[in-house]
C-alpha cells in the first residue's frame, strides 16, 4: 500500500511539473483478454480492427501483473471481445486479486449459467458490468444481434439470485448504451432492473456515435 501511495505522489508531481518522463509505474491497465465475440452488435467497431482474433495467454497475463504489481491498483481484462469466451478469465481475475489488484469485467451475459455464475463470483471480481442494451425484444435484439432478449434476461436474473445466495460482495452494474431505438425505454429499463443484487443502473452515451439521437 505504501509503495502505491508513493507511486501516486510521484505521478501527480510529474504531471504538475510537466515532466516528459514519469518516475512512477502504471496504476490502471486495460488488458484485453480476448478480442473474440459471439455477437455481431451493429454499434461495435470490431469489424474495423485489422488485428487477428485470439486470446491473451495466461503466461503473458501473469507476467504483466507480476511486473506491475507494486504500483498497479485496477485492471479491466476486456476490450472489444467477450471476456467469458476466454477459458482462463476466472483464473486471470483470481491471479490479479491475489496481487491485491482490483478487477472490473464487462460481459454481454450470454454465457452466464449455473457453472459460470459460480466461477465468476468466486473469482473475487470487484465490479461486473452486465451490458443489456434494451428493455424490449425489438430494441435489445437489434443492438445485441445474435442474442435473444428473454434468454439473456433470464440468465441475468438467475445470476443475481446466485449473487444473493452466495452473499457475494461483487458490485453489479446493469448498463444500457443509449441509442436511437432504446433511449425511450430508459424508464422501463430502470424499473426492470431495480431489484436485489443490482448495485448500479447505468445509462451510457453512444461514444462511437453509431446513431444520432
Amino acid at each position: 500500500m505504501l509503495m502505491r501511495i508513493r507511486n501516486r505522489l510521484r505521478l501527480a508531481a510529474d504531471y504538475l511539473l510537466g515532466r516528459d518522463k514519469l518516475r512512477g509505474g502504471p496504476m490502471h491497465l486495460t488488458l484485453e483478454s480476448t478480442n473474440k465475440c459471439n455477437l455481431a452488435c451493429p454499434m461495435c467497431n470490431r469489424d474495423l480492427d485489422p488485428m487477428p482474433r485470439g486470446n491473451m495467454k495466461m503466461t503473458m497475463f501473469r507476467s504483466i501483473i507480476d511486473q506491475c504489481r507494486k504500483t498497479l491498483e485496477f485492471i479491466w481484462p476486456f476490450g472489444e471481445g467477450e471476456p467469458l469466451l476466454h477459458e482462463d478469465i476466472y483464473d486471470m481475475i483470481a491471479y490479479a486479486r491475489k496481487a491485491d489488484v482490483r478487477v472490473e469485467i464487462s460481459t454481454n451475459a450470454t454465457f452466464l449459467d449455473e457453472t459460470t455464475n459460480g466461477r465468476l463470483l468466486d473469482s473475487g471480481v470487484d465490479n461486473i458490468i452486465l451490458a443489456f442494451d434494451g428493455a424490449s425484444p425489438r430494441s435489445y435484439e437489434k443492438y445485441r444481434a445474435g442474442a435473444r432478449f428473454d434468454d439473456v434476461k433470464g440468465r441475468i436474473e438467475r445470476f443475481l439470485e446466485t449473487k444473493l445466495e452466495k452473499r457475494s460482495r461483487a458490485r453489479v452494474i446493469l448498463q444500457m448504451v443509449l441509442l436511437r431505438d432504446n433511449h425511450s425505454e430508459a424508464g422501463i429499463f430502470r424499473r426492470m432492473w431495480k431489484r436485489p443484487g443490482v448495485d448500479v443502473i447505468r445509462f451510457k452515451e453512444d461514444q462511437l456515435k453509431y446513431e444520432s439521437l
